[in-house]
């Protein structure tokens, strides 16, 4: 009987899940808004929890993979015109090979190390922020700060589109700025407001123990990725068009 209960809720528990990420994905677009960031995580706060804060993170990593690859491919043929450009402006008849072999170990290095890493990262970063907030005076639950934590990197992923206008010529320039302009504005502001609401403290108490954790994380974290390119032999852009 209980074996029965338990299937005949499992499709429940799945469409709740999605339910959850639809309403997700509409908070991350209205961190976009300055003026509703406090409104936005104050609805997300009664309904709190560490599962529907994995889902999002899963989430928002797969879109930023997705991303990833699809701009990978678009430097990969505009490697291939650019060569062939230069090619023609020297008066030489040559069309280059694109050369798509080089995307596989990079899928595979996003799809094995930087997925779960990143999950893995998320979970040990905010982990560590909300306890270092809690010995200072912050009165917040772990799973409400995972959950606003999982908002924004959401709404980080989103940010991940303007990754795809890197082939287009003089674009490239305003795409990079705006990039991390936003990433800036997601990763340090909008953070740093979800610690003080979640912990009833000031948004400087919040932005020192973000600086203090990012101190050390964000090397441990550059060194990480930096070793796994080489495992992964992850190669150029310019190798992947075959240049």
């Amino acid at each position: 009987m209980k074996g029965g209960r338990k299937k005949e809720h499992e499709p429940v528990a799945i469409w709740q899940d999605i339910e959850k990420l639809s309403l997700s994905w509409d908070s991350a677009k209205e961190l976009f808004h300055y003026d509703r960031i406090d409104s936005t995580f104050e609805s997300l706060l009664p309904q709190a929890s560490l599962r529907a804060g994995a889902i999002v993170f899963f989430a928002a990593a797969i879109i930023a993979v997705i991303l990833a690859f699809l701009s990978s491919i678009g430097m990969t043929y505009f490697e291939a015109f650019r060569y062939e450009t230069i090619a023609e402006l020297h008066g030489a008849d040559i069309e280059p090979e694109i050369d798509f072999s080089g995307l596989v170990p990079y899928s595979l290095y996003l799809l094995l190390f930087i997925v779960p890493f990143s999950m893995v990262f998320t979970l040990v970063y905010e982990w560590v922020a909300w306890r270092l907030l809690k010995l200072t005076g912050g009165k917040g639950e772990f799973k409400k700060q995972y959950q606003l934590a999982s908002i924004l990197t959401l709404s980080m992923s989103m940010v991940m589109a303007l990754e795809l206008l890197a082939p287009v010529p003089f674009l490239s320039y305003l795409a990079f700025f705006a990039f991390w302009l936003l990433f800036m504005y997601f990763g340090f502001f909008v953070r740093c407001r979800a610690y003080a609401l979640v912990h009833d403290i000031s948004f400087l108490h919040a932005f020192v123990i973000f600086v203090v954790v990012s101190a050390v994380a964000i090397p441990i974290a550059f060194f990480a990725i930096q070793n796994a390119v080489g495992l992964f032999n992850v190669p150029l852009p310019a190798q992947s068009a075959g240049v």
